[in-house]
């Protein structure tokens, strides 16, 4: 399992992002970027899959983040603080 999926508002800002990978090693695991009414800025959620859903192993505030798809390019998400 891997992946990357960025889900956008009508006004094409980014609700959040899920990227998805298999270790070599282990189960398949995912970090998701997502923004909430409640905090500022986003929260990155770590997760492993289970055999049966996604269990949280960790969450953790960002204030910033910025996604390098490619050296050679850069996309800034902005956020409302």
């Amino acid at each position: 399992m891997s992946g990357l999926s960025i889900a956008t508002q009508p006004d094409d800002s980014i609700d959040h992002l899920t990227i998805a990978y298999t270790p070599p090693s282990g189960q398949p695991r995912r970090i998701v970027f997502t923004t909430t009414p409640e905090t500022a800025g986003w929260l990155r959620i770590e997760s492993r899959w289970t055999g049966s859903g996604w269990r949280e192993r960790a969450c953790d505030r960002v204030t910033d983040l910025t996604i390098h798809p490619d050296p050679t390019h850069a996309i800034e998400v902005e956020t409302d603080d």
